[in-house]
């Protein structure tokens, strides 16, 4: 089960996955665990804004936009939408900023999911 908290000492969302299950004496454990993609994508993001490819301010506009265009085509508010949100913003930003076409990004993402595909489980993608 996907959950979400919300860390009130950082004042910051946290998607987290929630995995339950019941012990031999009945009680229920409920076992939380952050999914890295989060960090890695919003640490892509920082990194960009920090070497001047765009502002924090442009990286919150194209995230929001993104959201609310995926809340309007009715998508169910989960870490899947907010994922493709984030990819997302990454890419209209990295298009717009840094100077890669739409058919550049659309190429090199096509090389990078067929190398992801054709890697044996555990093993470092290479393109």
């Amino acid at each position: 089960m996907l959950d979400a908290k919300h860390d009130s000492t950082e004042n910051n969302y946290c998607p987290i996955a929630t995995t339950r299950y019941h012990n031999m004496y009945g009680g229920v454990i409920v076992r939380r665990v952050f999914i890295p993609w989060q960090a890695q994508a919003l640490a892509l993001a920082h990194t960009m804004v920090q070497a001047g490819h765009f502002t924090a301010t442009a990286w919150a506009k194209a995230l929001g936009a993104a959201l609310k265009k995926a809340e309007a085509q009715g998508a169910s508010d989960t870490l899947e939408t907010y994922y493709t949100a984030v990819v997302s913003a990454l890419e209209k930003l990295s298009e717009e900023h840094v100077g890669i076409s739409t058919q550049e990004r659309v190429r090199r993402r096509a090389d990078w999911e067929a190398a992801y595909h054709r890697t044996p489980h555990g093993m470092p993608v290479e393109l």
